[in-house]
């Protein structure tokens, strides 16, 4: 049962009491506009879509109302938010408002922006993924390589002294390039003196 007063001052009920004083039948769901006295906020989305058409008497005010009525019935999967869509989507054909054609239209519609907005959604899923496992395989690239420049240095230090170690060290710095790493693994067997060392390292 949808109350509803028109474009003119309501003069029925204001509250569900008066229209049921013996309290509201088991099996009606209510659907208030008002989410701010503690009901939910899809009631209120609801009620938005049902004055929307009311405000907007368009075909293309119409066939958006209609289609946020579809969606919210879609998200909430419930059989009310149906028997609402379909009853409006009835009553707006008889009043001519829009053609059987366009009803189906509506359908369609809402049909494909929800596959749309589905597909966004698992393309950002992957799309977090793979940036997510990029950003580890780069930590371990990285962490390899810093590995490898700490036992270079250590080599560095015990075939040269101390401060050839730290020299390698400080060219390095905190994120070794890989192309230095294999110049250095070579010159630290191969080089006679910590200066040959820092020069071949250099490249």
């Amino acid at each position: 049962m949808l109350l509803y007063h028109g474009p003119g001052a309501w003069k029925g009920p204001t509250e569900l009491d008066e229209v049921f004083p013996r309290g509201i039948p088991r099996n009606f769901l209510p659907i208030f506009g008002d989410p701010e006295r503690g009901r939910s906020s899809r009631s209120g989305e609801l009620m938005g879509a049902m004055t929307a058409l009311d405000r907007d008497t368009s075909v293309v005010g119409t066939m958006v109302a209609l289609g946020t009525l579809r969606r919210i019935a879609a998200e909430t999967g419930g059989r009310v938010g149906w028997l609402l869509v379909k009853c409006v989507g009835a009553w707006l054909v008889s009043k001519e408002r829009i053609t059987e054609e366009q009803y189906r239209e509506a359908t369609t519609m809402t049909q494909v922006m929800t596959a749309y907005e589905r597909s966004l959604e698992e393309w950002a899923r992957e799309k977090y993924a793979k940036e997510r496992e990029q950003e580890r395989a780069e930590g371990r690239a990285e962490g390899r390589r810093a590995e490898r420049a700490e036992v270079l240095c250590r080599q560095a230090g015990h075939r040269f002294g101390a401060a050839a170690g730290d020299r390698l060290a400080d060219l390095f710095g905190t994120s070794p390039d890989t192309g230095r790493l294999t110049k250095a693994e070579a010159a630290v067997i191969e080089c006679a003196t910590a200066d040959e060392l820092m020069r071949r390292v250099r490249g």
